[in-house]
């Protein structure tokens, strides 16, 4: 990493409960960051401010991961830039390695996330431009575990309308389409 690029850190999530977990676990060890919620935002970010180290999720709707790191390479060739990727995904490391090694990202970390694994990752690419993470400790998991209760009370009660609303006999299932 070239001397002079920002520390700032992109998370790219679209998931509101999983954006509270990173900035939570970030916040662990005394990093800020800014969201994206696909690549499309992402791109957007990158090109309004130089990022340190960019966390990118794979599925997102819009731009994934893999084509949003493909557009950041294609912006970064020729400029001597290059900014860290590191795929965040619950995607199967064993087949999506390759994947993101072949899309231009740097790193993969596995979801759910170990903090030790985290930390490694952030030390790799961060320390060398921030200094040493700070630890501050799990005092934002209330934080976390409220978002996590408030999105799955909000879906029991959607699943308990859906059901209600079948009426006695439940009729017909729906159907699903991909």
């Amino acid at each position: 990493m070239q001397p002079g690029h920002e520390s700032a850190v992109l998370v790219v999530e679209d998931n509101a409960t999983n954006q509270l977990a990173m900035r939570a676990l970030l916040e662990r060890f005394g990093v800020q960051a800014d969201f994206a919620v696909n690549g499309v935002q992402a791109i957007a970010a990158i090109q309004a401010k130089p990022y340190g180290l960019v966390l990118m999720d794979l599925m997102m709707p819009g731009m994934d991961g893999y084509a949003a790191t493909r557009q950041i390479r294609r912006l970064e060739y020729g400029t001597g830039r290059h900014t860290p990727v590191v795929a965040v995904t619950a995607v199967d490391p064993a087949i999506s390695r390759s994947e993101c090694i072949a899309a231009g990202m740097d790193g993969f970390v596995a979801k759910p996330i170990e903090p030790e694994d985290f930390e490694d990752m952030l030390r790799k690419w961060l320390a060398p431009i921030t200094g040493a993470l700070r630890e501050t400790g799990a005092r934002n998991a209330a934080r976390v575990l409220e978002s996590f209760l408030a999105v799955t009370a909000q879906l029991l009660e959607d699943l308990d309308a859906a059901i209600q609303s079948r009426g006695p006999g439940g009729g017909d299932a729906p159907s699903r389409t991909k």
